[in-house]
């Protein structure tokens, strides 16, 4: 039978780590894909207004993901030392 700390770390390794990948690499195509419509849009003021609000919230939740990240490998770092 698996050790609790072995179930965590092939769950973390085999699911958490690829799904938060993938939603960083999907929120950065939006958020560049966003740059290029505002760029495409410049002289339509309303687009670009709309083109920056997206863009602030894009970048927050990169952050948010890339923060994930590192509060994973920060708990998992804690709990190898604890062993």
């Amino acid at each position: 039978m698996q050790s609790t700390d072995e179930i965590v770390r092939r769950f973390s390794d085999a699911i958490l780590n690829p799904v938060i990948a993938l939603l960083v690499v999907a929120g950065l195509l939006w958020f560049f894909w966003n740059i290029a419509v505002m760029i495409y849009k410049s002289d339509d003021t309303e687009a670009v207004a709309t083109g920056k609000k997206n863009l602030f919230w894009g970048s927050i939740g990169i952050a948010i993901m890339v923060s994930a990240i590192g509060i994973i490998n920060l708990i998992k770092a804690t709990v190898d030392t604890l062993k």
